[in-house]
């Protein structure tokens, strides 16, 4: 038996689908300029009321994005688990302030904003 140890495959995050609702006139012309957009692989979903595109990565899928807003085409996407925002409880303690708070809350955001990449 082959003992060494197993090494997973490093996951990638999935990005999610771009649903077109607007209703396409020219497919054809549609497709060329995604090809002319998309680097990597992509697949289509047709619907009859919407068009699903799928990429294989980050660039395109932002790519794609930042075309169909450009062009005002009517679409919707999902949220990255990257892009969520992230939430802070925070309990009160009889001994903190409400400056001493504030300014460690004004830390700690500032810090956060400066690290994350922009959101669309």
């Amino acid at each position: 038996m082959d003992k060494a140890p197993r090494t997973e495959p490093e996951k990638l995050s999935k990005c999610p689908p771009i649903i077109i609702t607007q209703k396409i006139q020219d497919l054809k012309r549609f497709h060329k300029t995604l090809k002319q957009y998309i680097k990597g692989e992509y697949t289509t979903q047709y619907s009859s009321t919407q068009i699903k595109i799928h990429t294989k990565n980050m660039a395109d899928y932002q790519t794609i994005i930042k075309e169909l807003r450009d062009e005002e085409v009517e679409f919707y996407t999902y949220t990255t688990k990257d892009q969520l925002r992230k939430k802070l409880v925070i309990k009160t303690a009889a001994f903190v302030t409400e400056n001493d708070l504030n300014k460690q809350l004004s830390e700690v955001t500032r810090s956060v904003h400066e690290n994350e990449s922009p959101k669309w």
